[in-house]
């Protein structure tokens, strides 16, 4: 009965070790499951995280571009009305010329214009040219100038006032209101405050 009890207890011992051996490799496994999933666990927050910064650098991307191209139009819009403004401002302009050019003091300004231009040029030769509606007016203005002086119509020479060209000095002197309108064009759109930025 000894060897009965002792092969018991042999086998309870074996038993116990065994039952001990499963509980640490069932413990063991548990660990390394846990340790797995939460490694998996890391790695798919950051994968996720990867995929969230790289759709919100899209996004990010999509505004950036939205917003520059907002603001290109914008600027575009902003362009076109300041030439539509210099546009009528200087249109008006140009009708207050036109109505300028019928009045005496057209022509008393004409002569003054054409005197100082007689005056820088001496006795040196000169053509000088006028607007179409001003031709007649030559014949006023030639005892002005004191050398050789030839008078021609210019068509780019569209609202009036004179040009004058002296090769001897190498000048050209230009008192026209269309040259002078043109200057105020730029000196506008330089000084106006209507500036795109």
């Amino acid at each position: 009965m000894d060897n009965v009890k002792k092969q018991n207890n042999f086998l309870n011992a074996i038993q116990k070790y065994a039952s001990e051996q499963k509980k640490q490799m069932i413990a063991d496994v548990e660990k390394f499951k846990a340790i797995e999933m939460k490694k998996a666990e890391n790695e798919g927050l950051r994968d996720a995280h990867l995929l969230i910064q790289k759709e919100i650098e899209i996004k990010r991307n999509e505004i950036t571009a939205q917003i520059a191209r907002q603001e290109h139009e914008s600027l575009v819009a902003i362009y076109k009305r300041r030439q539509e403004i210099v546009a009528e401002v200087f249109d008006a302009a140009k009708n207050k010329l036109v109505q300028f050019v019928q009045t005496p003091d057209y022509k008393t300004g004409l002569l003054r214009s054409a005197k100082a231009i007689a005056d820088t040029f001496g006795k040196n030769d000169a053509a000088v040219y006028l607007a179409k509606q001003d031709m007649p007016l030559a014949a006023e203005l030639k005892p002005l100038f004191g050398g050789k002086t030839e008078f021609f119509e210019d068509e780019q020479i569209e609202l009036g006032g004179v040009k004058a060209v002296c090769k001897a000095l190498k000048i050209i002197a230009d008192e026209t209101l269309d040259s002078k309108l043109a200057l105020q064009v730029e000196w506008f759109t330089l000084n106006s405050g209507l500036k795109v930025m």
